[in-house]
């Protein structure tokens, strides 16, 4: 009986001790797997792993020594390759080493050119070099110097002819016209040839293949239609120029850049260093990892791990005119667009990774995405989002939820896709976003969105604007609502949207709005109730666009404790029902911009916009709006502008719709300040307010005192007078990254 059970209790030890792989890319898979004999491949890994769990209930770790792992497939990984409800299957770095999944192929053979193709300069004759593209290798979008991602050739930015008013402009959202003098013509590869251009907007770009050029007319045709018409900004925040095209030989003028011919099946490089010291890489799959679950049959996958790997050489997302994009095609929908994505997946992590130099997007959870984490995690100089959720359009499938995006370092991404952003959640609720670095983002640093009743108007209407979002409603679910007369409201959706109570808190936001205009720092559109956002901080941003943003066809969300310090464009901006209490503004309406081509006017510390779409489908009012207990701290030259004021120039029907926002939410109980206040202003811009408002009769001026606001301690020293009013003092050494992130991604961020 002694030894019955001595067994028992060596075979439970042995399963508590977790089963072990190892893969090198060294290694060969007719090696058992040790730390001496390393597999080879993880698709080797992966079906010792499936055999490992048929034998032991423990949890499995492979470890990837460090190395690169080059694919020529996307690894997919199914619900019998992870865990279980008590056991997890992980993949990472072996200790101290660092493994580089990447779906790279090295390009090799390059020479110097000789006879010069048509088109490249005489000046460039000596200086680019030439090699063929792989055998087995398509088109690509992105090429790369070891981790760095290079620049294609791109030509002058110009203006497009045509207005944004001119008529049919609409209907004809894939044609160019295009100045005299620019660079079109008719290539020979035509079609590798693309337009970058801010199509008629503010908010999104779009890169589209050329079709043709009438070199007559001078009128560029797309294979695809622009999200809008290829016409000049609407707005005129950017000058003149906001189109350019890449990928022609006649642009390659400058070190680092690239050229590809698909007809020909060259590259052409000019070479930042010796080219025998490059290592060049092209691209072969945009989706590396793939985390799949069955969704007919309805089993994720669950408790698989990622920890310590570094991704690189993703190529860039291609639209296609099947594309089904989000707000204003800011991403696609349920695509294979990031280098680790999840779907159908549950109970997974995402921990101390790094997504490094891609042209693509880092993460996405789509469709039935639960209780995963992404957690300290790198994501630098990417062409895509940093982080995707994604769930089912308008309808019954509340899937993507319960979600944790933590800790992570999120900077220079959106550098090919403008309007990609930092963290993107569609259709997704109950998630906690905390804790995360984010800046140097070319728009929105964190967005919330979905469906709102404007968007199922236009399906009724067959309306041309935002298709993709259209596309998403599920019509088995929502189809009476489409065929009915009568005209959507609220309260004919609320059950079929999903984006509510997620939990925005404890990020720190810099630099955001950096290219693109009307952007923001946090945004929330088109979504149900519940949301909160607190204890942020967002800072140092010059763009055109509010900090936080609640914007139209959604309401009460909750703003409270955060901070937002020379913010150019805005503080708080809200639309709707929403309560903004307990937050701190500072210099956050700066009519300079920093960045010369923005042209801005002031926006104000809170901003109200009666904007008619929410009350139109039966949202709760702007009356209804709470902004109590802030404190609006200026310490500018410049006079300050705490609400946005109406402009006595603007046209009348527009001046008195400001004027009633700006009299419509409950404001009370805030302390205003202006350091260098004179002859009263003050108090009588205060009068002013209070006269046409009939409120704020409990708010203050006085100076908060804060601890030390020029080191960024916001804290509240004993005497403040907030201190009456009942604001609670926030310190911003809780807020960003924490010490749990790890030191060794830091050198990422170089």
């Amino acid at each position: 009986m002694i030894k019955i059970y001595s067994i028992m209790i060596l075979c439970a030890a042995l399963q508590a001790a977790g089963v072990d792989f190892y893969i090198a890319p060294d290694g060969s898979d007719a090696n058992p797997g040790t730390l001496e004999k390393p597999f080879a491949t993880i698709e080797r890994a992966k079906t010792a792993v499936r055999n490992a769990k048929a034998d032991s209930v423990a949890d499995i770790t492979v470890h990837l020594r460090g190395g690169m792992y080059q694919l020529r497939e996307t690894v997919v990984f199914e619900p019998q390759d992870g865990g279980s409800e008590s056991r997890r299957v992980t993949y990472r770095n072996y200790k101290g080493e660092e493994p580089v999944i990447s779906a790279g192929v090295r390009v090799d053979g390059w020479k110097k050119l000789k006879i010069k193709p048509e088109g490249l300069s005489a000046e460039a004759l000596d200086k680019v070099y030439v090699a063929d593209i792989p055998e087995g290798i398509g088109r690509f979008y992105a090429l790369y110097d070891g981790l760095y991602r290079l620049r294609r050739a791109s030509g002058e930015d110009f203006a497009p002819v045509q207005g944004p008013k001119d008529p049919g402009v609409w209907e004809t959202r894939n044609q160019l016209h295009y100045p005299e003098g620019t660079v079109f013509k008719n290539w020979n590869n035509v079609s590798d040839v693309e337009i970058i251009i801010r199509p008629w907007c503010l908010w999104t770009m779009n890169i589209l293949p050329l079709e043709r050029v009438d070199e007559q007319k001078r009128i560029a045709y797309t294979s695809l239609t622009g999200t809008y018409p290829l016409t000049k900004e609407r707005f005129g925040r950017f000058g003149s120029k906001s189109v350019w095209i890449e990928n022609a030989i006649e642009l390659l003028d400058s070190t680092g850049e690239w050229v590809v011919n698909t007809k020909t099946r060259k590259i052409y490089l000019w070479p930042k260093s010796n080219i025998s010291n490059s290592s060049i890489y092209i691209p072969t799959l945009r989706e590396l990892f793939y985390v799949g679950g069955y969704e007919e049959r309805q089993i994720p996958v669950r408790n698989l791990y990622f920890e310590g790997l570094t991704f690189a050489h993703g190529d860039r997302d291609v639209w296609t005119d099947e594309r089904i994009g989000l707000q204003h095609d800011w991403e696609m929908y349920d695509t294979a667009n990031a280098m680790l994505r999840l779907r159908w997946a549950r109970d997974c992590e995402i921990t101390g990774c790094a997504f490094v130099g891609s042209a693509n997007t880092a993460i996405r959870l789509d469709m039935y995405a639960q209780n995963n984490a992404i957690r300290g995690n790198m994501l630098s100089h990417l062409g895509g989002s940093g982080i995707v959720l994604c769930g089912y359009g308008p309808g019954s499938r509340d899937l993507n939820n319960n979600n944790k995006i933590i800790n992570n370092h999120i900077r220079h991404i959106g550098e090919i896709y403008w309007h990609n952003q930092g963290i993107l959640l569609f259709q997704s609720g109950s998630n906690r976003i905390a804790h995360n670095l984010i800046h140097n983002v070319p728009y929105n640093a964190i967005s919330v969105g979905g469906v709102s009743p404007m968007l199922f108007e236009y399906r009724k209407q067959n309306s041309i604007q935002e298709l993709g979002l259209q596309k998403t409603i599920n019509m088995d679910d929502c189809g009476h609502i489409i065929e009915s007369e009568k005209q959507t409201r609220w309260s004919d959706v609320l059950g079929y949207l999903h984006g509510r109570d997620n939990v925005i808190e404890n990020n720190r936001i810099h630099n955001a709005v950096e290219i693109l205009g009307d952007g923001n720092g946090i945004y929330i559109r088109m979504v149900p109730g519940g949301n909160t956002v607190r204890r942020n901080y967002l800072y140092d941003s010059a763009g055109y666009g509010v900090a936080i943003r609640p914007d139209g066809d959604q309401f009460d969300c909750e703003i409270y404790e955060n901070i937002i310090s020379n913010w150019a464009c805005g503080g708080i901006a809200i639309q709707s029902r929403n309560s903004v209490f307990n937050n701190i503004i500072l210099n956050a309406s700066i009519t300079v911009s920093s960045i010369p081509e923005v042209v801005q006017e002031p926006n104000g510390y809170l901003v109200f916009t009666a904007v008619g779409n929410n009350y139109v489908y039966g949202a709760p009012p702007l009356e209804e709006a709470r902004l109590h207990r802030n404190i609006l701290y200026h310490t500018l030259d410049t006079e300050p502008v705490f609400y946005v004021t109406p402009n006595p120039q603007w046209p009348k029907d527009y001046y008195d719709m400001v004027f009633k926002a700006l009299c419509a939410p409950d404001i009370d109980y805030n302390v205003i300040y202006w350091n260098g206040d004179k002859d009263g202003f003050l108090q009588g811009y205060m009068k002013d307010i209070r006269d046409s408002r009939g409120d704020d009769h409990n708010s203050i001026i006085a100076d908060p005192q804060f601890v030390e606001p020029a080191m960024g301690d916001f804290r509240l020293k004993f005497s403040s007078p907030a201190h009456q009013l009942g604001i609670k003092e926030i310190d911003t050494r809780q807020i960003g990254l924490t010490n749990e992130y790890s030191a060794t991604l830091r050198k990422y961020a170089k």
